[in-house]
């Protein structure tokens, strides 16, 4: 009688998770704060982000990215350096909703993708390096409807062959509007 009823419950409960198993896509935009630790000296940029993605369920999605910062001026030893950085790639999400409400989720992200730096000193000298960066942060999610969202977090990137530059941190905060 045990097993039968434990089979019946097992039974009842597969069309509650196939419920909770909803395909829906998002559009986002972000601002990005990113510090370039630089062997040196750093480098603070202003950036852009443009994202597509898509929700699983309420425990995890994944996005498509790309984002473009400002060019920023700086005084240096051998003149005017001018710098910038874009980039693009895949991050994945895990969700954690909190409350009887759900509306604040937790989030931890992991990804990688491709970063292009322009440095450029004076108009003689050049250094346009590009390479790989893993991705890794953390932040919150805040459920203004069932379609708005906001996000803030942090992430750290871990850079491969990007000039001098060893890592880069982020600070992020964005919109996000699910279909």
């Amino acid at each position: 009688m045990k097993k039968v009823l434990f089979l019946l419950t097992l039974c009842a409960s597969f069309p509650a998770m196939a419920q909770e198993n909803v395909y829906r896509p998002y559009v986002g935009a972000d601002y990005v704060y990113s510090d370039l630790n630089n062997r040196g000296a750093d480098t603070y940029l202003n950036s852009g982000k443009f994202v597509l993605g898509s929700e699983y369920n309420k425990y995890f999605s994944t996005e498509v990215f790309y984002q473009k910062s400002l060019t920023k001026a700086q005084d240096v030893s051998g003149g005017k350096m001018k710098s910038s950085l874009w980039g693009y790639g895949l991050d994945m999400y895990a969700y954690l909703p909190l409350g009887c409400a759900q509306k604040i989720a937790p989030y931890a992200t992991a990804g990688v993708a491709k970063y292009a730096l322009k440095k450029k000193v004076n108009a003689a000298h050049k250094n346009d390096r590009d390479g790989t960066g893993y991705r890794f942060g953390a932040g919150v999610r805040y459920f203004i409807n069932a379609n708005v969202s906001l996000l803030a977090g942090y992430r750290y990137i871990n850079t491969d062959k990007l000039s001098s530059v060893d890592h880069i941190d982020e600070l992020s905060i964005g919109l996000r509007y699910t279909f």
